[in-house]
């Protein structure tokens, strides 16, 4: 029986025995790389045990405690390696158990006892089944090595997974230990490399609050908070590391780092995961099939038009959460039904916009539906093709030809429904700014800030998801349906003044006109981002205000994953 195997008696043949993230250690540890000593637990023990404690084997016991004694008996990474880890089509990383500054012998077997148990977890078994991993035979070995008191750690892609000329490398880093970065708890700094000559193309730093370190999470200096984690000789190193890595796999791998003593240590090395040619003509096939079924019989056009600044490629749980904002049923609905209009119920669930191919588009056969339901208002689709850059900046028009005869009927009554609608827009434009100032606005401002000061990481899931539902309802339905009504009004106001500059000047100069005009109103300070951020480049304001002001603001803001400006000190300079 040998349930003990250090990483240099490890070989190829033993992956059943040691799991994935056992195999790849052995495996750089024998080609001379640099890898933090360390030893197996084999599978072969997880099985004779399993639902044992490792306790009740007492000879098991004692011989971890001796592998342990051997490494210096200090402070170690335990990390588990399931014998299905890490294929070239799918990745385990973080879906089983690591415990970092393990110290002594109890602690380390009550760890290996946690990495066992991680393999029946319910979120592992939930994503074995999605990947289709079969669970027969399936068994956990457990990794037990030095750790390493990295000063700063993260992940090298040998091949950026987003470069399809296969051109850069990509390397994401912060201080202390690499879970942080892995784990998603910190925006690391993110470099791109030139593969070829470890050259770096561009930085984004980003501010890291927090680290981890073996006796546990802290805060970062402030004054090393908005510094580069590396530098560029440093980059330079990784870089050609991870060229030796690539080099003896014989294929771009997934790399976790450390540095440390004045030198990188390596962590672990996985294949990229990758989606092949089949699998890509595939999703191509489904997204074509996906537009066939949201397209009209008379044909669609999709616009980029709005939303494509502020959420151009959405992640999916971000947009799973806007596309119910835009819906009939939605803030964005609602904002019209106080206007007065009635959108259609089609729109309830699938609303205006759709992604495709990844990226938000507004649907305009389904646009008219949400304020001109009845009418026959429609956008001019071959005008739009003949001149695509119209469908920027595209207005329904009413194809009275299209108007079926139950319009003609019931036209008296839309007639004196569209003088109420005159009438309640114009009072709107008086009250809305006045209700949003004085009562919508501190109002919400003094909910945000309550529920700023609550720790939410001291609450379980299911109270964390309450909170999540209770906030989207509440800022994108309750919120968002008095917020947005400013820009329809003055989307409105906008378009009486073009109206009545073209009758004098034609249509030609009246945009041009009427936005001359409007440039001399400006927002309160507080609201006034434009002018904010020329203040701040001008040096007329110092930073400390403007993200006091504006630090929940940012680039692509309604994406979720977006770092926000006071997240990512580095957007501010770009």
């Amino acid at each position: 029986m040998n349930d003990i195997r250090s990483f240099e008696h490890i070989g190829r043949e033993d992956v059943q025995a040691v799991g994935g993230k056992g195999l790849s250690l052995g495996l750089l540890a024998g080609a001379g790389l640099p890898v933090p000593p360390g030893f197996c637990l084999t599978s072969a023990a997880y099985r004779r045990l399993r639902g044992q404690s490792l306790r009740d084997d007492a000879s098991l016991a004692a011989a971890v405690s001796e592998a342990y004694r051997r490494l210096g008996a200090g402070c170690v990474a335990v990390r588990s390696s399931a014998t299905a880890e890490d294929g070239a089509v799918t990745s385990f990383a973080g879906q089983q158990e690591t415990i970092l500054g393990v110290s002594g012998e109890a602690a380390l077997l009550d760890a290996i006892e946690r990495c066992w148990a991680s393999l029946n977890t319910e979120r592992a078994v939930a994503y074995r089944r999605r990947q289709g991993v079969a669970e027969d035979g399936l068994a956990m070995a457990v990794v037990i090595q030095r750790l390493v008191e990295s000063e700063v750690s993260g992940v090298l892609f040998t091949r950026d997974p987003l470069d399809a000329e296969g051109r850069r490398m990509l390397v994401e880093a912060s201080w202390g230990l690499g879970e942080s970065v892995v784990s998603g708890r910190v925006t690391p700094d993110r470099y791109h490399l030139d593969r070829e000559t470890g050259a770096v193309l561009d930085r984004h730093i980003n501010a890291k609050t927090t680290m981890l370190t073996s006796a546990g999470a802290q805060e970062v200096p402030k004054e090393k908070q908005a510094q580069p984690c590396l530098s560029d000789e440093q980059l330079h190193g990784l870089a050609e590391l991870g060229r030796r890595v690539e080099a003896f796999y014989g294929d771009p791998r997934d790399v976790e780092w450390a540095w440390a003593e004045g030198r990188f240590w390596l962590l672990q090395a996985r294949p990229i995961t990758t989606a092949g040619v089949a699998e890509r003509e595939q999703l191509r096939r489904e997204e074509i099939a996906a537009l066939e079924a949201l397209a009209s019989p008379e044909g669609t056009v999709w616009s980029r038009y709005n939303l494509a600044e502020v959420l151009p490629e959405p992640t999916p749980m971000t947009w799973a959460i806007v596309r119910r904002f835009m819906s009939g049923k939605g803030g964005f609905g609602l904002m019209y039904r106080d206007f007065g209009f009635q959108p259609d119920p089609s729109l309830d669930d699938l609303g205006v916009y759709d992604l495709v191919c990844g990226r938000t588009y507004c649907n305009l056969s389904r646009e008219p539906l949400m304020y001109a339901n009845g009418l026959p208002f429609e956008h001019a689709f071959a005008s739009l093709k003949a001149a695509p850059q119209r469908a920027l900046y595209p207005k329904a028009q009413p194809n009275w030809s299209r108007a079926g005869a139950k319009f003609w009927l019931f036209l008296p009554v839309t007639f004196v429904r569209s003088i109420r609608l005159a009438v309640r827009m114009s009072h709107l434009q008086q009250a809305t700014a006045e209700r949003l100032t004085n009562e919508v606005l501190p109002a919400f401002a003094e909910e945000t800030a309550r529920e700023a000061k609550q720790d939410l990481a001291a609450v379980d899931s299911r109270v964390l998801l309450e909170r999540l539902e209770h906030w989207i309802k509440r800022t994108l339905y309750d919120f968002a349906r008095d917020s947005l009504k400013p820009t329809v009004l003055a989307a409105l106001v906008m378009t009486n003044l073009e109206q009545q500059l073209a009758r004098a000047l034609g249509s030609e100069r009246s945009r041009a006109a009427a936005a001359e005009l409007s440039m001399g109103a400006r927002p309160a300070p507080e609201a006034d981002l434009p002018g904010a951020l020329c203040d701040l480049a001008a040096g007329r304001l110092d930073r400390a205000t403007f993200l006091e002001r504006f630090g929940h603001r940012g680039s692509q803001e309604m994406e979720l994953a977006q770092p926000r400006w006071s997240e990512d000190l580095s957007a501010l300079d770009r």
